[in-house]
């Protein structure tokens, strides 16, 4: 019969043990989640509204809001998320036409991943605004 050699056996013990801590580390990730929230309001016949928030860590915020005489809002919607993205960079945007896609597009290449939709329609009482509700994930 063939005897093993000592440092085979303590060699083959070191893979096994780095292997079993290696499988626990990696489950060890750990996330941080963030909520942006697109309110968008008309008050009075020209009068419109964009407001975005987007909450994060340990509660910091990022707040933009336009107001415009616009009816349709998509000017105050535009100043909006244009706003917001340079609070959010802390560069100065260039595209003329920002949309919530720029938005998205932004908090992605900063590493957020979405993880859940919610949008709500104007009511037919009027008494709620619609707003849209963006859950991200990012890993820390």
């Amino acid at each position: 019969m063939k005897k093993i050699p000592l440092i085979s056996i303590f060699s083959l013990m070191t893979i096994l043990l780095l292997a079993l801590t290696s499988g626990a580390a990696a489950a060890k990730v750990s996330y941080e989640y963030g909520e942006l929230v697109v309110l968008y309001q008309n008050a009075g016949k020209l009068k419109s509204s964009t407001t975005v928030y987007f909450f994060y860590g340990d509660g910091k915020e990022i707040r933009a809001h336009q107001s415009e005489n616009d009816p349709r809002g998509l000017e105050s919607r535009r100043a909006a998320f244009k706003e917001f993205i340079e609070s959010y960079s802390q560069q100065k945007y260039t595209p003329e036409d920002p949309s919530i896609i720029a938005v998205l597009n932004t908090l992605g290449n900063d590493g957020w991943e979405m993880i859940q939709f919610s949008g709500t329609q104007a009511s037919c009482t009027g008494s709620l605004p619609p707003q849209s509700t963006y859950l991200f994930k990012r890993q820390r």
